[in-house]
């Protein structure tokens, strides 16, 4: 039983020599894989922006200035009802 690419078949590659086959399949299977790499590289960003904006037990909400010793912003704990700044 053939995999109708070598006994005559007539798959896209039936009659191309596998030299030639793997030379057509490389480019797909690079690009495949480094988009594997990418995906999984913006997912962790993803992670660590959102562990970045936490500070403590405070969730970072908002930027409300900045100052010559350094930043205001708008918090929530996740304990209490009450918004703060940090």
């Amino acid at each position: 039983m053939g995999d109708g690419l070598r006994d005559g078949g007539t798959g896209i590659y039936s009659g191309v020599d596998d030299g030639l086959r793997l030379v057509w399949m490389t480019p797909p299977m690079l690009f495949a894989g480094i988009a594997v790499v990418l995906s999984r590289l913006v997912y962790q960003l993803g992670v660590t922006v959102s562990r970045e904006r936490d500070l403590g037990s405070y969730e970072l909400l908002e930027k409300l200035g900045a100052g010559g010793i350094g930043e205001v912003w708008r918090a929530r704990h996740p304990d209490a009802d009450a918004g703060g700044g940090v």
